[in-house]
């Protein structure tokens, strides 16, 4: 089955906006589901505020139960994302699930559990398998829930499957994913005078956006526009930079 749209948590919503417009029926059922207000919503489906949290988990998933393939879900490790599932759907709690698979009692270990089903931060082989287990004894009643959430139709007129489809499979310029050199590797010295020049130029902006001066909104706006897991993944490889030692203990 091929999906209503296919794009981002950003472009997936704008999709549904346009998917939905006018019809406050639908819209209510996106809050129920989702658990904010209407005003909430509408100001997501205006381009005012961006989900966050819990909210954006829930968002995304019941996206995905309309039939969108929305990025960041697929990015997450399967376990991961079926036990996320199971917190959407509300089968389990943040705090339950944080238990079961092992993070710590409390708020922190809820707001880890958070980031991993964000794709913020990454697990452990062994964490992992603590999220299979979890799901296998849990899983059995998304399929009931599904049976009793109301799916809503959406409007005709928007059955563009992709953010890209309107280049046209020929036109579709190349992506080349920002994290990885554009130059050849025997070009060894613009690596390094790029890469250099670029952290020099990240640090005053990386400290800026995490001092309080920014809101919790806006470094989550930081995550989604590095593609959901970007500055995870960034700092992983720079960690590797800081010497040697760190290069060999974090290479993957």
């Amino acid at each position: 089955m091929s999906a209503v749209f296919k794009g981002t948590t950003a472009a997936c919503v704008a999709h549904l906006a346009e998917a939905t417009k006018g019809d406050l029926e639908k819209r209510k059922t996106i809050v129920s589901f989702v658990g904010v207000t209407d005003s909430t919503v509408r100001r997501w489906f205006r381009g005012e505020m961006i989900p966050v949290g819990e909210p954006l988990l829930r968002l995304r998933f019941y996206m995905e139960f309309l039939g969108y393939n929305v990025a960041e879900l697929q990015s997450l490790n399967p376990p991961v994302r079926d036990a996320a599932r199971l917190f959407a759907f509300r089968i389990a709690t943040l705090r339950e699930i944080a238990q079961l698979v092992g993070y710590s009692e409390g708020r922190g270990g809820t707001d880890t559990l958070l980031a991993v089903f964000r794709g913020t931060q990454g697990v452990s082989k062994q964490r992992l398998d603590e999220f299979t287990s979890f799901v296998e004894v849990y899983g059995d009643q998304l399929l009931e829930k599904k049976r009793s959430t109301k799916k809503i139709q959406l409007n005709d007129g928007t059955s563009r499957t992709s953010a890209e489809d309107d280049l046209g499979a020929a036109k579709q310029p190349r992506v080349v994913h920002p994290l990885r050199p554009v130059v050849q590797p025997r070009d060894r010295d613009v690596i390094i005078e790029s890469l250099g020049a670029s952290v020099k130029a990240l640090i005053p902006l990386a400290r800026a956006a995490s001092s309080d001066g920014f809101t919790a909104e806006e470094r989550a706006r930081v995550r989604e526009l590095a593609g959901g897991d970007g500055v995870f993944r960034l700092a992983n490889l720079l960690f590797r930079l800081c010497g040697e030692r760190a290069r060999k203990m974090h290479s993957s």
